[in-house]
C-alpha cells in the first residue's frame, strides 16, 4: 500500500482539506490508509464511522439543495413552516401518513435552548428525508457510508473536458474525543439513524448531516465553509479527494464490477436504461 499522499493543500473555496489525485488507484489506497489508520480515542472519547460524499465539479463546495437553490443561512422556523405547507398535499398524493409535530412548541423548546446538539434533533425528520429524496430544496447534506458509492456518484454525470475534476470527500464528525459545539459558531452534525424512508436510502447507505448556528436567538441553516474545522484534528474531520474525469470510463467499469451502478442504487426503469446505455457506450471494450 502507498504511503499517505502529501500533496495536501486547503481548499479556498470552503477551507478544506484538498488531495489531488492522479488516477483510481491513488484513492483507493488513500481510502484503505484511512480506514486503517482510524483516531485512537480517549477514555471518554468516540470514533464515529467515516462518511462519504461525491460532487461532479471538484470547484463546487459543499452546499445543501436548499443552499444551491435558494440562499445560504436560511432560518429553522421559515423551513418549518414551507414544510407545514406542503404537508397536506404530500399526504394526500402519497396516501402516506407522516408524523408532524407540533411546531410551534417546538420552537418554543428552541428558543430555550443554546444547544446545537439540542437545535438538530429535527422534527418532522422522516418527512423531511422524504422531500430530500424527491427533490424538494433540503437543509440535509446526504453522505453514504461507501466511498465506491460517492466515486459513482462524482462520476456518473461528470464533464470529460480537458482539465475538469470530480471531488469525493471524506467526514468524520468524532475523531476519539468529545465535541465541542458554539451556538454562534456554524457546527455540522449527523442526523439521527432511526428513521423509515424510501429504499433508495439505504440501497444507497445514506447518512445526513446539518450545519447550523443560532443568531441573535434565532436558529440558522449555516454554510459548511464556515463549519469546516480545518486546523482541529479532534472533530469534524473533512478531507476532499479530486480526481481528473479522464478516469471516469474506467471507474465506472470498475464499480459495475461490484454492482455499483443506476440500477442497483435507484432500482427503477428509467435507472436500468441509464445502466445499459452506459455499458453499451461508455465503456471501454474488455
Amino acid at each position: 500500500m502507498k504511503a499517505q499522499p502529501s500533496n495536501e493543500r486547503l481548499d479556498p473555496v470552503d477551507s478544506i482539506h484538498t488531495v489531488d489525485l492522479s488516477c483510481w488507484e491513488d484513492f483507493e489506497d488513500a481510502i484503505k490508509i484511512s480506514f486503517a489508520n482510524p483516531p485512537v480515542p480517549t477514555l471518554i472519547g468516540h470514533v464515529s464511522s467515516l462518511l462519504f460524499r461525491g460532487q461532479r465539479d471538484a470547484k463546487w463546495g459543499l452546499r445543501t439543495t436548499l443552499e444551491r437553490n435558494h440562499k445560504p443561512n436560511f432560518a429553522f422556523k421559515k423551513y418549518f413552516n414551507i414544510l407545514s405547507s406542503t404537508h397536506s398535499v404530500v399526504e394526500s398524493y402519497t396516501e402516506r401518513r407522516f408524523e408532524f409535530p407540533n411546531f410551534d412548541s417546538y420552537f418554543d423548546t428552541l428558543s430555550k435552548t443554546k444547544s446545537p446538539f439540542h437545535a438538530s434533533m429535527m422534527p418532522a425528520y422522516e418527512y423531511m428525508v422524504y422531500l430530500r429524496h424527491f427533490g424538494f430544496p433540503s437543509p440535509l447534506l446526504d453522505w453514504t457510508e461507501s466511498p465506491y458509492i460517492a466515486a459513482y456518484f462524482a462520476f456518473v454525470d461528470a464533464s470529460t473536458s480537458l482539465d475538469s475534476r470530480v471531488a469525493i470527500y471524506s467526514y468524520r464528525e468524532w475523531a476519539g474525543a468529545g465535541k465541542i459545539a458554539s451556538p454562534s459558531e456554524a457546527t455540522i452534525l449527523t442526523a439521527p439513524n432511526d428513521t423509515r424512508a424510501h429504499k433508495r436510502h439505504h440501497l444507497q447507505q445514506c447518512k445526513y448531516t446539518v450545519c447550523i448556528h443560532n443568531n441573535n436567538d434565532e436558529w440558522i441553516y449555516s454554510q459548511y465553509k464556515d463549519a469546516a474545522n480545518a486546523h482541529n484534528t479532534n472533530q469534524d474531520i473533512i478531507r476532499k479527494y479530486t480526481l481528473p474525469t479522464s478516469e471516469r470510463a474506467k471507474v465506472l467499469q470498475i464499480l459495475n464490477r461490484y454492482n455499483i451502478n443506476d440500477f442497483s442504487l435507484f432500482e427503477s426503469e428509467e435507472s436500468l436504461m441509464k445502466t445499459m446505455a452506459m455499458k453499451a457506450f461508455d465503456f471501454p471494450p474488455t
